[in-house]
């Protein structure tokens, strides 16, 4: 496995013992102690102990990469591991999102990579408000510690999209839009059934976040179409590109979750419903190609992303049923519509339905193919733990 700028660097750094032990120690009361640095930020520190533990925070925070080196160094990464794992109100948590998450963003320079980032971050609130729910132990203090997190990073995404369609990138403005909203929308519907399986304390903190949840998905919903109209009707060049890429990416995402189900331990029913789901995918995959030969790039550019959400939200849902400790039913809905129609008229029909069916009707005419396509939810894909 080639190794990161991070790993590499590290081998040409060591520490005596001593040096690891008393930074090892003054880490360790941060974690316990940080609030209170905090608080006292403005206040004249009297004590070297006091001291030190203002200076580790502000490395902490001002210098993620320094402090991720130490870490790494000092206990092989079990620290910033562990941490991924936390949950709000365990020790490690300050550690997740104050340097580990910091420091990928860090790393994220383009307005594309930003927001997949931050798309991810949103992603990881929602999993750890699912796993606490699961366990009924999502309280109204951790609720709204994730809720305000999770409002904050998709506001991020949200400036990132606009930032992608103020430079007329409508492609990626409608990549990162479309795989932002098969997340929230899948797990708005993982949140929704865990309200019908939890307590009443957990089911009223669960409420408030899925309404959360659900206004950004229409808000994603909205992106993503007026970034697919734009593209269903541009003339540039950048599209044909734009959809050789998405067809790598959809197919590459299909394979993923061809992998992930091979090597997962989930029932055979299970592998059925979402293997017959990437068999949809790989329709829409043969529809883009198809488009691609006809030299009608925007139109194949629609139909691989579609078969790339297909995938996509297959792998989110079944990764949950792996996940999440409790028996787990989710019937997968998919809020994916084309809202393309009037740029893509033909005689040639196909119709894709998320789930169960699929149906299509071809038929050419001097050449011309043109597609008419919908994927609102008319099958259900049922996970059960």
């Amino acid at each position: 496995m080639k190794k990161t700028y991070i790993q590499q660097e590290a081998e040409h750094i060591h520490l005596s013992i001593n040096e690891k032990g008393q930074i090892r120690g003054r880490f360790q009361v941060l974690i316990h102690d940080v609030s209170a640095v905090r608080k006292t930020n403005t206040q004249r520190y009297s004590t070297h102990a006091t001291a030190s533990r203002l200076s580790l925070l502000y490395n902490l925070c001002i210098r993620p990469m320094a402090i991720t080196l130490i870490i790494t160094i000092l206990l092989g990464g079990s620290a910033s591991f562990a941490a991924e794992r936390a949950l709000p109100g365990d020790a490690l948590y300050p550690v997740k999102i104050e340097m580990n998450e910091r420091v990928r963003a860090w790393a994220a320079v383009s307005n594309e990579a930003q927001a997949e980032w931050q798309t991810r971050v949103v992603e990881r609130r929602l999993e750890e408000a699912e796993t606490l729910a699961a366990e009924n132990r999502l309280t109204i203090d951790a609720r709204s510690r994730i809720e305000a997190n999770f409002e904050e990073h998709a506001d991020r995404v949200e400036e990132r999209i606009a930032a992608l369609e103020a430079s007329n990138n409508s492609t990626a403005a409608a990549d990162v839009s479309s795989k932002f909203e098969v997340s929230l929308q899948a797990h708005a519907n993982i949140l929704e059934r865990l309200r019908g399986d939890t307590e009443e304390s957990v089911q009223a903190e669960i409420k408030p976040l899925i309404g959360k949840v659900r206004a950004r998905v229409e808000e994603a919903a909205r992106s993503r179409q007026n970034a697919e109209i734009r593209i269903a009707t541009s003339t540039s060049a950048d599209v044909k590109v734009a959809a050789e890429g998405k067809q790598k990416a959809a197919e590459h995402k299909i394979e993923e979750v061809r992998t992930f189900i091979e090597r997962s331990s989930i029932s055979a029913e299970m592998k059925a419903k979402a293997e017959a789901q990437l068999e949809l995918a790989a329709t829409a995959i043969a529809g883009g190609k198809a488009k691609m030969e006809l030299k009608l790039y925007n139109e194949a550019f629609l139909f691989f992303q579609k078969a790339h959400r297909l995938a996509q939200e297959a792998k989110l849902l079944l990764e949950a049923q792996i996940r999440l400790p409790i028996e787990l039913k989710i019937d997968i809905r998919a809020n994916q519509e084309t809202e393309t129609h009037n740029a893509m008229e033909a005689n040639e029909k196909t119709e894709i339905r998320v789930g169960g069916s699929s149906k299509t009707e071809a038929g050419m005419d001097g050449g011309n193919v043109g597609v008419e396509s919908e994927t609102r939810g008319t099958t259900e894909i049922e996970i059960g733990l």
